[in-house]
C-alpha cells in the first residue's frame, strides 16, 4: 500500500510516544511500502510531528522553554526527595511519578503564571514577533528571582505538589500523552485536585511584583512595546535598550517606560484626529457632571477618547490609543455585536475601556479593574439600557447576569424560560440571592460566597464552585452536570435527590459528617480531611474515592467504586470482596 502523508505524520507521532511514552515498549507498526519523499520533506514532517517545527509561533517556543526549565528543577527536588526517604513509594508508582510528575507541574506553573500575569487573553498586547521575548523576559524576571531569593519556599510548592501528584498517581499508571497533557483524563485529576493550591501559591508569590506602581508586568511591558521607538539611552554613549533582553529587570524597564511617555505623548498629541470621523464613531450613552459613557465605533474616536485624564497631550495606556498600532488593535477588539466602550470618570480624572467579548476590562493604566468596579460600571450602564442597541447581546447578557440585577430580572421571566446559556462568575461580588428555578447552562462560581441558600429548581450544566463559601446546606433537587466543588465551605448535610454528573469535591469541609442513601456521582469523589464518619447504603462513585485523614474505617457492601480507593484506613481485611483489588 502506498503510504500518504497524513498516514506518514500519524506513524512518527504514534512512534514518537511510543519511545517517549511507553518506555521500552515500541509500538509495531506494518511494514507500509512508503511512497517516494525527499530527506527534508521527512525531516520537516518528523520536526512537525513532535513539536519541534520551526514554525512554531513564538509565545509557544517560550512556554516550552519555561516548561523546561521547571521540569529539571523539578526532577532535582525529586531526586532529592527520593533519597532522603520522602518519596517513598512502590518501584512502579515511583518510576511513574519520575517520569511524569515534572512535566504535569510544569504545565500546571507555566499555565498558572501566564493566567495570573496576562489575565483571560492569555497574551500579551504587542506585536506577534515580540510575545516570545516578553514571556522569555517575564518568566526568567519572575520564577528565577523566586527561585534565587526564595529557594525554600520553591521547594516547599514542588514538594508539595509532586506529593499531590504521587498521591493520585496510584489509580493511574497510564501513559500520558505529553504532546496534549491538558486533554488527558489524568491531568485533568489531579488538576482538580492541586489547581486551587498552585494557582493560589502562586498568586500570593506575584502578587508584589504583579502590582508594582498600579501595574503589572503585563501593563509596563505593552507599554515598553508601545513606546518602543521612543526608548532612549538613559546615559550619553549608552545604546538605547530596544531589545528587552538587556533590560536588567521590571524596575529598569518601568524607568525606560516612564523616561520614554513623555516622547510617546508629544508625539501622539500631534497625531491630529478628523473630527467627523471621530463623531461617527462616537454613540454616547451618557453625559453629567460626574460620568462619559460612550459606545465606540472606529479607530479615530478609540483614539480620541483615550484622553480621558483631562489633559489632552496625554492618552491612556490602551493598545486601541497606541499611535500607528491603534488601528490594528481596535480591528482586533471591535465587533459589530460588541462594541468598545470607554467610561470617563471626570471626578477622579481617569477612565476605563471595556471589552466585553474578550472580558477585558480595563483602568487608564490598561490593568484589570477589580471585580466591584468592574460590577458598579456595568451597573451605571444598565441605566442606559434604552440607548444602547438590542444588537449587542454581550452588553444586555451583562446585564441579566449582574449579581445585583440577576434575580429581580429573571423573576419577571415564567420559572421555565430563567435560562442562562454560558456560565455566571460571582466570585469576589457580593450577590445575596439567585432566582427559583433558574437554569445555568456552564458554570457557576460561588467561590467565598456570603450566600445563605442556593434556590430550589436550582440546575448547572457545567461545575458548581463553592470553595470556601459560608452556605450550609443545599437545595432538594439539585443537579450538576459535572463537578461540584464544595471544598473548605460550610456545608453540613447535601440533598437525598443530588445529582453529579462530575466529581464531588469535600475536601476539608469538616462541617458535613455523613451523605445521603443512595447517592451516585458520575465521576470521583474526594474526601480527605473532611468530616465524613460513615459512607451510606448504595453509594457509587464513577471513578476514584479518596478518604484520606477521615474516619472512615468500614467500606458498605454494596458500595461501587468505578476507579481505585485510597487512603482507607480500616481494616482492610472485613473489606467487601469486590472492593479488595481497589484498594490502594
Amino acid at each position: 500500500m502506498i503510504i500518504t502523508e497524513s498516514k506518514l505524520r500519524q506513524l512518527i507521532r504514534e512512534m514518537f510516544l511510543a519511545e517517549s511514552v511507553y518506555g521500552n515498549t515500541v509500538t509495531k507498526i506494518p511494514a507500509y511500502k512508503p511512497a517516494l519523499i525527499t530527506e527534508t520533506r521527512l525531516r520537516h514532517l518528523i520536526r512537525e510531528s513532535i513539536l519541534l517545527t520551526e514554525d512554531v509561533s513564538p509565545i509557544v517556543s517560550a512556554k516550552n522553554t519555561a516548561k523546561e526549565k521547571i521540569e529539571s528543577l523539578v526532577r532535582g527536588t525529586i531526586w532529592d526527595m527520593e533519597n532522603s526517604k520522602q518519596l517513598d513509594l512502590p518501584e512502579e508508582q515511583l518510576a511513574w511519578v519520575k517520569e511524569y510528575a515534572p512535566q504535569i507541574i510544569a504545565f500546571v506553573v507555566v499555565e498558572d503564571i501566564i493566567k495570573i500575569l496576562l489575565g483571560v487573553s492569555g497574551h500579551f498586547d504587542i506585536v506577534e514577533k515580540y510575545r516570545g521575548d516578553a514571556f522569555k523576559w517575564t518568566y526568567k524576571q519572575l520564577f528565577e528571582k523566586i527561585r534565587k531569593e526564595q529557594p525554600d519556599e520553591i521547594e516547599k510548592a514542588f514538594k508539595f505538589a509532586i506529593s499531590r501528584v504521587a498521591n493520585d498517581s496510584q489509580f493511574s499508571l497510564e501513559p500520558i500523552d505529553v504532546l496534549n497533557l491538558q486533554d488527558v483524563p489524568v491531568q485533568v485529576e489531579i488538576k482538580r485536585s492541586w489547581k486551587y493550591n498552585s494557582y493560589m501559591y502562586w498568586q500570593k508569590i506575584l502578587n508584589d511584583e504583579k502590582n508594582l506602581n498600579d501595574q503589572g508586568y503585563k501593563g509596563i511591558i505593552e507599554n515598553y512595546y508601545q513606546m518602543l521607538n521612543f526608548v532612549q539611552p538613559e546615559e550619553a554613549g549608552e545604546p538605547a535598550k530596544r531589545n528587552i533582553h538587556l533590560v536588567a529587570d521590571i524596575a529598569e524597564l518601568k524607568r525606560l517606560v516612564d523616561n520614554a511617555r513623555p516622547r510617546y505623548q508629544e508625539f501622539a498629541a500631534r497625531r491630529k484626529k478628523d473630527s467627523n470621523v471621530v463623531q461617527e464613531g462616537t454613540h454616547m450613552l451618557i453625559d453629567n457632571e460626574r460620568w462619559w459613557v460612550a459606545t465606540i465605533h472606529n479607530a479615530s474616536a478609540a483614539y480620541e477618547h483615550a484622553k480621558c485624564s483631562g489633559d489632552e497631550n496625554k492618552l491612556a495606556d490602551w493598545c486601541t490609543a497606541a499611535p500607528g498600532e491603534g488601528a490594528k488593535w481596535f480591528k482586533e477588539y471591535y465587533k459589530e455585536d460588541d462594541p468598545l466602550i470607554i467610561f470617563k470618570d471626570k471626578l477622579n480624572k481617569t477612565g476605563y475601556q471595556f471589552s466585553f467579548s474578550s472580558s477585558q476590562f480595563m483602568n487608564a493604566s490598561d490593568n484589570e479593574i477589580s471585580v466591584n468596579l468592574r460590577y458598579e460600571l456595568i451597573l451605571l450602564l444598565s441605566t442606559v439600557e434604552d440607548k444602547i442597541d438590542e444588537r449587542y447581546k454581550f452588553i444586555h447578557k451583562s446585564f441579566d447576569t449582574h449579581p445585583l440585577l440577576i434575580n429581580d430580572r429573571m423573576n419577571k421571566l415564567p420559572i421555565e424560560e430563567r435560562i442562562i446559556d454560558g456560565d455566571l462568575n460571582f466570585i469576589g461580588s457580593k450577590i445575596a440571592l439567585l432566582p427559583v428555578g433558574l437554569q445555568i447552562g456552564g458554570n457557576l462560581n460561588l467561590a467565598g460566597s456570603k450566600m445563605a441558600s442556593l434556590p430550589t429548581g436550582l440546575k448547572v450544566g457545567g461545575s458548581l464552585t463553592l470553595l470556601d463559601s459560608t452556605m450550609a446546606s443545599l437545595p432538594a433537587g439539585l443537579k450538576v452536570g459535572d463537578n461540584i466543588n464544595l471544598r473548605n465551605a460550610g456545608i453540613t448535610s447535601l440533598p437525598a435527590d443530588l445529582q453529579v454528573g462530575g466529581n464531588l469535591e469535600l475536601s476539608l469541609s469538616t462541617g458535613i459528617t455523613s451523605l445521603p442513601a443512595g447517592l451516585q456521582i458520575g465521576g470521583g469523589v474526594d474526601l480527605i480531611g473532611s468530616g465524613i464518619t460513615s459512607l451510606p447504603d448504595g453509594f457509587k462513585v464513577g471513578t476514584n474515592l479518596l478518604l484520606k485523614n477521615t474516619n472512615i474505617t468500614s467500606l458498605p457492601a454494596d458500595l461501587e467504586v468505578g476507579g481505585g480507593i485510597g487512603g482507607f484506613s480500616g481494616d482492610k481485611s472485613k473489606v467487601p470482596q469486590h472492593l479488595k483489588d481497589k484498594i490502594k
